[in-house]
């Protein structure tokens, strides 16, 4: 396999769920990438069906990186956007070989910001209106002096 196994090892033990919700959003990113603009034999429009499945996993990275603490939950949209997409660019690093999906993701999240802010943005009022943030309380932390 090629790529770097000192990335791989790094993310993974630095972000371990954002680590394993990284292969899948990967995955829907390349399905993504692939299906767009195609339609099926019955008309239905394979692109907006991956798409759909891209969001989905672009939900459980954020919720993972959340967990990894990641980012703080006072932190802008676009700083987790700039932080997912490091993360993108060191699980590139270890897995080179999904060069459409990462074309995809600059796609997505370089040339298309404010739209990919506005998705992060609705994922993060879903998750702070969901009992998530009852079962991810911040860490307790020693008033400084």
């Amino acid at each position: 396999m090629f790529g770097s196994p000192s990335a791989r090892l790094l993310f993974e033990h630095e972000a371990p769920k954002t680590y394993g919700a990284m292969q899948r959003l990967v995955m829907s990113m390349a399905d993504a990438a692939k299906n767009t603009g195609k339609r099926s034999i019955f008309g239905k429009d394979k692109g907006a069906v991956a798409f759909e499945k891209y969001l989905t996993q672009l939900a459980d990275t954020v919720r993972a990186m959340s967990d990894d603490r990641l980012f703080a939950p006072t932190d802008e949209s676009k700083v987790v956007r700039e932080r997912l997409f490091q993360k993108i660019e060191l699980f590139a690093m270890g897995y080179p070989n999904w060069k459409d999906a990462y074309g995809f993701a600059i796609v997505v999240l370089v040339h298309h910001q404010v739209s990919a802010v506005q998705a992060i943005d609705r994922i993060r009022r879903e998750m702070a209106e969901s009992d998530y943030a009852y079962d991810h309380p911040p860490p307790n932390r020693l008033p400084s002096t």
